[in-house]
Order: C-alpha cells, then structure tokens, then sequence
C-alpha cells in the first residue's frame, strides 16, 4: 500500500491505523489455502469416498480463504491428503481437532 502526501510529519516507516468496512458473508467458513483445489473446489466425504466439490470463494488472504457453497452437514477433508484424487476410498477419523481423512 502506499500514501501519496505532502505532509512533512508523514515518513517512511511509520504505522496507519485504519478501518474498512468489510461485508458480511451469511452462510461462509475460513479454511485454510492449503485446502482449496484449482482455486474453487475443495475434497469432501461422501459414503467413505472422496468428491471434488465446487465451492465459491469470496475471499483471499495469504494463507487463508473464505468459502461458500458447502451444504449444512457435508463433511470437508480438513486436512490436506497426499495423493488424494476423487473416488478414493477414506477412512474419517473421530479424534477431536484431528479429523483427517486417510486412504483405506
């Protein structure tokens, strides 16, 4: 970001504080970057086998993605899987804060 100005009291280094107004997004989770697929599509569970989902993204941050488009109840991989391709068998895990899904 820069600020164009003529103020001498304004240099190089020094903090703004600001604040944006920024929309609410009914219906939307953060999941990290890392989860997304070609930008749009995350892995979900469905019958113990892995689904591309198309998903909508609202917003992008460096690590981090907001998303739309999951239905109420669907289970998202939370975790990346190495390797994973849609149609993979999966196994869920049920350990608190740790829910991955793993190939059978």
């Amino acid at each position: 970001m820069g600020v164009l100005h003529e103020d001498p009291e304004i240099r190089e280094g020094m903090y703004l504080e600001a604040k944006l107004d920024a929309r609410d997004e009914e219906n939307a989770i953060e999941i990290p970057r890392e989860l997304l697929i070609d930008r749009s599509k995350v892995y979900v569970v469905k019958d113990s086998t892995l689904v591309l989902e198309e998903i909508d993204p609202v917003y992008f941050s460096s690590n981090k993605v907001v998303i739309k488009g999951l239905e109420d109840g669907e289970k998202m991989v939370s975790a990346p899987v190495p390797g994973a391709y849609p149609g993979m068998k999966v196994q869920i895990q049920n350990k608190k804060d740790t829910a991955k899904a793993e190939e059978l």
